[in-house]
């Protein structure tokens, strides 16, 4: 079972998750009317998983205001989630379940990771995320939290926020050189600004960061690297 404790929130996350259902529920109620203005990009699916336009409603989101969940129709099979230190999966997971955020304040082998199977790739993955709401995931054994001193806390004395890990295999031979890391989106970006700034905005991310390949017009935005 896996559930949330909220008696020591913050006060900017409470603020931030009730900002987010006010943002929510205004784009559910123009949902129908948006959606229908709008097209599907046929360069990056014409699968009908993706025409599910908003996530779940965030009052079910048990890390609210965050969510992380596999990509619709991206062929990403979710084997189970587990803690690092066992084999035994703590339950079995539904399509559509929200997957645990880990917040850097858990003792040793009780990280939650998440096993995952794509297409080409076998693996496990976890992720850290500064001040993300605990998930108790076992009554029974603990709170899971850590009671050792400040010095042992994943971020104490760190500057980076967050921590993503992955670890697996290849189910086949990939050239590394057609391996690409980043963000792709299935509809036009809608308005933006004036294409001088876009631009700009553009050539300065690709000094920043010259393995970058971004685009923000056309049918399919990205962001890879």
């Amino acid at each position: 079972m896996i559930s949330i404790d909220d008696s020591n929130e913050d006060p900017k996350t409470s603020e931030a998750a009730n900002e987010l259902m006010r943002v929510y529920d205004s784009c559910r109620e123009l949902n129908a009317d948006f959606s229908a203005g709008r097209r599907m990009s046929s360069i990056c699916s014409d699968d009908d998983e993706y025409k599910s336009s908003l996530p779940p409603h965030p009052e079910n989101w048990p890390q609210r205001p965050l969510l992380l969940c596999p990509t619709p129709g991206a062929g990403m099979k979710i084997r189970g989630v587990r803690y690092s230190s066992s084999k035994t999966y703590l339950a079995s997971y539904e399509e559509g379940q929200s997957l645990p955020i880990n917040n850097g304040l858990e003792t040793k082998g009780r990280c939650l990771v998440i096993d995952f199977e794509s297409e080409l790739f076998i693996g496990t993955a976890l992720l850290r995320l500064k001040n993300a709401r605990r998930l108790d995931c076992d009554r029974n054994a603990g709170d899971g939290s850590n009671k050792d001193p400040k010095s042992t806390y994943y971020f104490h004395k760190k500057k980076r926020t967050f921590q993503t890990v992955i670890r697996g295999r290849f189910k086949r031979r990939v050239p590394m050189s057609e391996c690409v890391t980043g963000q792709m989106f299935t509809r036009p970006a809608g308005v933006l600004p004036p294409r001088l700034i876009v631009k700009a905005a553009v050539l300065l991310m690709s000094h920043l960061a010259p393995q970058l390949q971004s685009r923000l017009e056309g049918e399919c935005p990205r962001f890879l690297s």
